[in-house]
């Protein structure tokens, strides 16, 4: 508590010295471009707050001379504070047990900072009043000590790393050892969340300045690229968790955000019986990706096609709309692969026939006309021969 207190009337008052700088700078340069005679009273004050709306009460600077907001720096110091408050109540019980080995949790996603310490042994002499010498009192091994791990980088601000009581000859010895691929996965998924925070940022700085702008080609304008990041930030906050697919989201000309279709949620119903099962297991095993598209031109108006050059499946997501017509889609396209995609209406057909089995339909002979019906009139597929 006195922690995060103290750091906020430190940050309280450098966004009050900050905010006066900056309105004083605001002001004298809308005069000054009034004066100039170059635009509208309305252009003369967008042009004066464009570099204060753009970066926000970027008041906080770090040690390494990055800049934060208050908001930004506010998260840090509660996450921080309470992290901190966390290790230490756990080093006290450690204490009174007399023991001071701990293990660094391995997880999924660890930072990067931490990462050379995940799946390690340690000697707590931050929290736990841990020998100096690094040496177990039980056991005489030697570890690394956590007061060296944490100058290295260990619990930096932000991290959500922790480590538990490792208690030796009874729990399970580590597993400190990253293959390859799980190093470039890592890789990965650090560019990706970076990515996310720079869209995130990017969406705040929009939004400010569609809000506070006053002309109104400006807040078209910025409208317009809040609603891009806006877009690209909801693909990312959901992104796909299979490698075969992915989804792809245009902007909206209406400005309104998009409702993606989250991907593990039609892969779960994909698996919900064998017709669906046998779709994806074809999918994965000979590798052919399924892009699903959000809000482009589809002139024809299909809910998806395979592409047989290239070897994949486009579904057009505003027509399918649902998980299960996706779903159904995703079969029927999946279905010209497994038939050798000859192009014809009698493999439309069995594409079709396919859906309805995967939907528990019972195939009688009018069910089965209907079906030859409904390909030999539609129009889409007029063009094609029947077998």
């Amino acid at each position: 508590i006195k922690a995060t207190t103290d750091d906020m009337k430190k940050a309280e008052t450098a966004v009050l010295r900050m905010a006066n700088d900056q309105y004083r700078k605001i002001i004298f340069n809308a005069q000054v471009y009034a004066n100039t005679g170059s635009g509208t009273y309305e252009k003369a004050v967008d042009m004066a707050t464009k570099d204060f709306l753009s970066a926000g009460l970027n008041c906080i600077e770090y040690a390494n001379g990055a800049r934060h907001t208050l908001a930004d720096y506010a998260d840090m110091a509660i996450r921080t504070a309470c992290k901190r408050a966390y290790l230490q109540g756990e080093g006290v019980k450690r204490q009174e047990w007399g023991i001071s080995t701990v293990i660094m949790n391995k997880r999924g996603n660890p930072c990067p900072l931490c990462l050379p310490f995940v799946g390690k042994i340690l000697i707590d002499d931050v929290w736990s009043n841990g020998p100096n010498d690094g040496r177990s009192p039980e056991t005489g091994i030697k570890y690394p000590l956590m007061s060296k791990a944490v100058a290295a980088g260990l619990y930096h601000p932000r991290c959500r790393d922790s480590h538990t009581t490792y208690f030796e000859g009874i729990s399970t010895p580590p597993d400190d050892k990253y293959t390859k691929e799980e190093l470039d996965d890592l890789v990965e998924k650090n560019r990706q969340e970076a990515r996310q925070q720079y869209v995130e940022r990017q969406v705040k700085k929009f939004g400010r300045m569609t809000k506070y702008s006053l002309d109104p080609e400006n807040q078209k304008k910025y409208t317009a690229k809040e609603r891009e990041w806006k877009n690209a930030y909801h693909s990312l906050k959901y992104p796909i968790n299979d490698d075969m697919f992915e989804s792809y989201v245009m902007p909206r000309s209406d400005g309104k955000h998009t409702d993606i279709l989250r991907p593990r949620n039609i892969i779960k119903r994909l698996n919900s019986n064998q017709i669906g099962k046998d779709a994806y297991r074809h999918i994965k095993e000979n590798d052919i990706p399924v892009y699903i598209l959000y809000n482009v031109d589809n002139p024809i108006g299909v809910s998806g096609e395979y592409d047989p050059t290239d070897r994949c499946i486009y579904i057009y997501a505003d027509k399918t709309k649902t998980i299960l017509e996706t779903v159904k889609t995703i079969i029927h396209e999946a279905m010209h692969d497994r038939l050798g995609h000859n192009g014809t209406r009698k493999e439309e057909v069995l594409c079709f026939l396919e859906e309805a089995k995967y939907e528990g339909v019972k195939l009688t002979y009018d069910y089965l006309k209907g079906i030859i019906k409904a390909v030999n009139n539609s129009n889409v597929y007029k063009d094609l021969p029947w077998r």
